[in-house]
């Protein structure tokens, strides 16, 4: 399934070749989008979520035709899935995600454990 998408100033717009399926849709109503019948395209006033809800749509596109998100950013194993931590979330396989997100004291937050992972790895 092909889709267009665009950002303007204050909205965002998605317009597919065909009628998408109905988990799409329910992505794009999740993600606060509404259909347009007079221009036939898929919009939000806000930008906010623009990302993830095209991350989310490919996701499940590449999902439909069988295939993987890519390999892990860590062992290159060609079982790499997606993890909805945001646009530019590492790809990892289940055991890599699991060893990343491991705490070491009950103490820390797996969100901030995840946080400094990502700079670390990013030399920030």
């Amino acid at each position: 399934m092909r889709y267009q998408s665009r950002v303007a100033h204050r909205y965002s717009e998605f317009k597919f070749a065909e009628k998408p399926l109905e988990a799409i849709r329910s992505i794009l109503k999740g993600y606060g989008y509404r259909w347009s019948p007079a221009s036939k395209v898929w919009y939000a006033h806000r930008a906010t979520g623009y990302a993830n809800c095209c991350a989310a749509i490919d996701a499940y596109i590449r999902i439909q035709n069988g295939t993987p998100d890519c390999q892990c950013w860590d062992c290159q194993s060609p079982k790499g899935f997606f993890r909805n931590y945001g646009a530019a979330t590492p790809v990892y396989c289940d055991a890599c995600h699991a060893k990343h997100n491991t705490p070491t004291s009950p103490f820390i937050d797996v969100d901030r454990l995840y946080e400094d992972d990502c700079a670390r790895q990013c030399g920030v």
